[in-house]
């Protein structure tokens, strides 16, 4: 008797355990950028506030539909006035896939879609890109509530012919 109401209670807990495991969704935002542009061998480091930098989303949303799948729309908006205005407008998409799954540590790879419109003002015509690229990454939770997230991507940008090689640490908060 003992036995089975022990197995019928590690039945009816386990699956409650792991669904508590896989968050529901997470708030992050780009805490550091440091990109290499191969084509004009430009160095770029990036803090929020920071200043333009092609391919660092400034806040971003993550969905997780499997227990290592995530999916991360974002977004970033930067606006420079000084007599004349500048804007640059980033629209993006990654989609990881985690091997430890996504409720615990784990390095994933990712694969990303970038879209960007870029108006410099007085000094160019408004212009449009898409970039598309991929990386790997690891994922720390130091707190069920709160992650970082270290990656190294590369993405190609088609119109603009530029290629970028970009080091980025993300945090995240977590939503259960």
């Amino acid at each position: 008797m003992r036995k089975a109401l022990l197995v019928a209670a590690f039945m009816l807990l386990t699956p409650a355990f792991l669904a508590a495991q896989t968050p529901k969704w997470t708030l992050g935002a780009g805490v550091l950028g440091l990109t290499y542009e191969t084509e004009s061998e430009v160095f770029l480091a990036t803090i929020p506030g920071g200043g333009g930098n092609l391919g660092l989303s400034s806040v971003f949303i993550g969905f997780f539909p499997h227990d290592n799948v995530a999916i991360r729309p974002g977004v970033n908006f930067q606006l420079a006035s000084n007599g004349g205005t500048a804007y640059d407008a980033l629209i993006e998409a990654q989609v990881e896939y985690h091997f430890s799954g996504v409720g615990m540590a784990s390095p994933y790879v990712f694969g990303l879609g970038q879209f960007n419109l870029f108006d410099a003002g007085d000094l160019s015509d408004s212009e449009t890109d898409f970039a598309a690229g991929g990386g790997i990454g690891y994922r720390l939770l130091p707190f069920d509530f709160w992650a970082l997230m270290f990656e190294v991507s590369y993405r190609r940008w088609f119109d603009f012919e530029l290629n970028q090689v970009m080091g980025s640490v993300k945090m995240e908060v977590v939503f259960n």
